[in-house]
């Protein structure tokens, strides 16, 4: 039990660092459909992440489907495998506590 508990440390920062990723391409979409002025500070201070998911997306889909998608539909992508790595990240870490 000794050895798990920096491993689970370690996962439970990651979990956290998918969070504030999803948070940042939450708001970033909410802004590409509405204008809230209040959100635009969130949104400066996210883009640059933000950005880089979106250009290594959009790189990806460009090769498998040699396609252009709109950013609507890559930060879609994006959070949709944000959402899909939180799950099995959570399952990983519910098996190494029980």
């Amino acid at each position: 039990m000794i050895v798990l508990n920096p491993l689970v440390g370690l996962l439970f920062l990651v979990s956290t660092g998918l969070d504030i990723v999803t948070f940042f391409l939450t708001v970033h979409l909410l802004l590409l459909w509405r204008q809230m002025h209040w959100l635009a500070r969130l949104d400066r201070i996210g883009e640059p992440l933000v950005n880089s998911l979106v250009q290594w997306m959009d790189e990806f889909v460009r090769k498998q489907l040699r396609r252009r998608w709109s950013q609507r539909s890559l930060i879609c992508l994006v959070l949709m495998m944000v959402f899909v790595l939180k799950v099995a990240l959570g399952l990983l870490l519910k098996g190494l506590t029980v």
